[in-house]
C-alpha cells in the first residue's frame, strides 16, 4: 500500500462520501488542512481554495469560515482570555462569538469550536495568531494551547454525567468486565434460575458492588472444594479468574470503585489527557465551563467516597458516563 492509499484509508471517514469530492468546497478545505497537517506543501493551494481572497491571512478551515461569516470584515477580539474557572466572554465579544457558535466548517468540528478559535486568535484580524491550534491528531483533543490539550464540549452543563465514549477498544477493561459478568451470569444460571442475567453494558458502582459480593461468596465455596475443583478444568479456570479478581482486595465497594475509576481514567488519559482541559460552551451562554483534568486524577477519584463515585461514573449502553464537576 503506497502513502496515498494509506492516507485516504486513514482519513476517508471524515468525508461524507468516503472520499474528497473536489467539486465540494468544504471537502476541498478539509483535504487541504489534512494534507498540511501531515507536512505536504501544496503548491497549487490557491487553486484548491477556490479563489479564496488573498487578504485573508488565515487559510485554515477555521480562518475561511470566519472570513465568510463576517463577509471579510472580521471584528477584532476585545477581551484577553485564558483557561481558568472564571472564563467569561466579555459583552463586547458576545455578538461575534454567538454568530460563530453554530457554524460547523467540517465534519470533524463541533459547535463552539469556531467561536473559541476566533476568541483566542483574532485579537488582530489583520494578523491572526496561532495561540489556539486545531489538533491534527485524529481521535485526540480538539485544540492545543501553550502545550496543553483542550477538548471542547457543547452541553447545557458539565454538572451531570456525560459520555466519555465506549470502552470496547480498551482491551484490559473489557477483559475485566467480561470476566465479572460472565461468571455472575453463569452462577445465576446454574445456582438460582429466578435471578435475572446482569448486563455488562449497563451498570453502576452500586450494582457492581452487589455483583462482587456474589463473586466473593462463590469464591469462598470454591476455596472449600479445592479437591473437587482440581478434577474439572473449567471449574479450575473459573477459580483462577476469581482469584485474579480478588487479588488486591476483597472489599466489594472498593473493587467497584477500582473498576469504574479504571474505565474513566483510561478514557480521560486519551482525551483530553491528564493535566489538560475540558472546555464546555453551553448554547446561548456567555460563561465557558473550564475543568482541568489533574495529573493525579486517579488519586483524586480514589479519595472520593463510594457514594460519590456511584454518582460520578457509570456505564450505559456500553458507554462510560462521567461527571466532570468532580474535579472542581
Amino acid at each position: 500500500m503506497d502513502s496515498l492509499d494509506l492516507f485516504f484509508k486513514k482519513y476517508s471517514y471524515k468525508f461524507s462520501k468516503g472520499y474528497p469530492d473536489l467539486t465540494n468546497e468544504q471537502d476541498i478545505n478539509l483535504l487541504v488542512d489534512l494534507l498540511e497537517n501531515v507536512g505536504i506543501d501544496l503548491q497549487e493551494k490557491e487553486q484548491m481554495s477556490l479563489d479564496f481572497p488573498e487578504e485573508n491571512k488565515d487559510s485554515s478551515i477555521f480562518g475561511k469560515a470566519i472570513y465568510e461569516a463576517f463577509d471579510g470584515k472580521i471584528p477584532s477580539v476585545k477581551g484577553t482570555y485564558k483557561f481558568d474557572d472564571d472564563f467569561k466572554i466579555l459583552s463586547e465579544d458576545q455578538d461575534s462569538f454567538t454568530k460563530l457558535y453554530n457554524i460547523i466548517p467540517a465534519q470533524n468540528i463541533g459547535k463552539g469550536e469556531l467561536a473559541l478559535y476566533w476568541l483566542f486568535n483574532y485579537k488582530d484580524p489583520n494578523n491572526p495568531s496561532k495561540t489556539l491550534v486545531k489538533n491534527a491528531n485524529v481521535g485526540g483533543a480538539d485544540f492545543t494551547i501553550n502545550g496543553k490539550n483542550i477538548e471542547v464540549k457543547a452541553y447545557k452543563s458539565l454538572n451531570s454525567k456525560i459520555t466519555l465514549g465506549k470502552f470496547k477498544e480498551d482491551t484490559q477493561s473489557r477483559e475485566l468486565i467480561n470476566n465479572i459478568f460472565g461468571i455472575i451470569n453463569l452462577n445465576n444460571l446454574t445456582g438460582n434460575r429466578e435471578k435475572k442475567s446482569v448486563s455488562e453494558i449497563n451498570f453502576t458502582a452500586e450494582s457492581l458492588s452487589s455483583n462482587f459480593s456474589q463473586l466473593l461468596e462463590l469464591n469462598k465455596i470454591f476455596s472449600e472444594k479445592n479437591d473437587i475443583i482440581d478434577e474439572f478444568p473449567l471449574l479450575k479456570q473459573i477459580q483462577n479468574l476469581l482469584n485474579k479478581i480478588f487479588e488486591t482486595t476483597t472489599d466489594p465497594e472498593q473493587l467497584a470503585k477500582n473498576t469504574l475509576i479504571s474505565l474513566a481514567i483510561t478514557k480521560l488519559n486519551k482525551k483530553p489527557g491528564l493535566g489538560n482541559y475540558i472546555a464546555n460552551i453551553p448554547p446561548n451562554s456567555t460563561q465557558v465551563e473550564v475543568v482541568l483534568i489533574p495529573e493525579n486524577a486517579e488519586n483524586v477519584l480514589q479519595d472520593k467516597s463510594f457514594d460519590e463515585i456511584n454518582k460520578t461514573i457509570s456505564v450505559s449502553s456500553a458507554e462510560i458516563q462521567f461527571n466532570y464537576s468532580i474535579f472542581r
